[in-house]
């Protein structure tokens, strides 16, 4: 037997344990968020209001995967797996918004916003019907991952290197204050931070008084500005024009996905081991389910009550994000079998 003492995971390897998990809450907080339901209780209705460290904890996690994958495949293959994972998946709802937005809305797209929208680049001309922005985000983010990481890499001064980089993406996302692009820019250095945790935190623990202050004060800006906004709502929009929400979320999502996968960690090792296998599920349709929610809310805006009916479409929304996912997994498989085939023949 032995008897020494368990090591205790660094945050970088609990939250790789618990990736999925931690993905699968944060779309189910964000899909909440996006939804209609007007909650009756004080707790919940600020739950639903501060949604936004979901996001950021979203793409923290996105940015680590980001830089492992580039530590282990070449930048064509790191290209050509992303474009693997989202072409499918966006072409696909380009199809159902041609076809579901004529019948329902009568809408169309004209040439340009077809080939904007199929090629990541409507958001920013910008087009109209170019639909969910977080798309085009993480495509940009993929795009110049590749440079990031090099400078990482070739880093002899990890601190440093990570002061710049922080400072540099805060400083290019100033221009787009006021602008729509900046829920894009002002994201960035979420997904940054997550490359940087890779690159240099595997195998560190974190101070951590300084993790958990961190914590609870961008929690503590986003609950203030929440609570100011529901006594103020005409703030709203120049607040979001100012990155108001967007910034201080930065001092709390990266905390807050290690806190959280803490919480699984335990989860896992008792009789509710089933909800980490739920949200493990959830996690891998995360994309498709932020679709087809975002599409059915805004298709069934009508309808909605703020209560039950409001329930029951969010409820149904997410199974058809799963549904979805399971389609857009067998036509990789059956793709996959076409393909190989051919790449036998032609191999020499």
């Amino acid at each position: 037997m032995n008897d020494e003492p368990k090591k205790e995971l660094t945050p970088y390897r609990l939250i790789s344990r618990h990736r999925a998990a931690l993905m699968g809450f944060c779309i189910l907080w964000i899909v909440f968020y996006h939804s209609s339901i007007v909650p009756h209780t004080a707790i919940v209705r600020y739950f639903k209001g501060t949604a936004y460290p979901a996001l950021d904890m979203f793409l923290f996690v996105s940015g680590m995967g980001t830089f492992n994958s580039l530590a282990q495949h070449s930048v064509p293959t790191f290209y050509r797996h992303r474009l693997q994972k989202l072409v499918p998946i966006w072409w696909s709802y380009f199809l159902v918004r041609l076809v579901v937005g004529r019948l329902r809305f009568g809408l169309g797209y004209t040439l340009q916003e077809a080939v904007g929208f199929l090629t990541f680049t409507g958001y920013w001309v910008p087009y109209p019907n170019c639909a969910n922005w977080y798309l085009y985000a993480i495509a940009f983010f993929y795009l110049i991952a590749p440079g990031l990481y090099g400078v990482m890499r070739g880093s002899r001064s990890p601190l440093k290197t990570s002061v710049i980089l922080m400072l540099g993406v805060w400083a290019v996302s100033i221009p787009f204050i006021g602008h729509h692009g900046l829920q894009v820019f002002s994201r960035l250095p979420a997904f940054l931070l997550g490359m940087l945790f890779s690159a240099y935190f595997k195998d560190r623990q974190p101070p951590k008084v300084i993790t958990a202050v961190s914590c609870l004060l961008g929690l503590g800006i986003i609950f203030a500005m929440e609570r100011h906004v529901q006594l103020h709502p005409e703030d709203y929009l120049p607040m979001v024009d100012r990155g108001f929400f967007w910034y201080p979320i930065i001092l709390c999502s990266p905390p807050l996905a290690w806190y959280l996968c803490r919480l699984f960690d335990w989860i896992e090792r008792t009789p509710l081991r089933i909800v980490n296998r739920a949200l493990d599920k959830t996690g891998l349709a995360a994309l498709e389910i932020l679709l087809a929610t975002d599409y059915l809310f805004e298709g069934t805006f009508d309808w909605n009550d703020g209560g039950k009916i409001s329930f029951l479409l969010m409820a149904g929304a997410i199974a058809v994000g799963f549904v979805y996912h399971f389609v857009i997994e067998k036509f990789r498989i059956v793709w996959r079998r076409l393909v190989r085939p051919r790449v036998s023949e032609e191999a020499p």
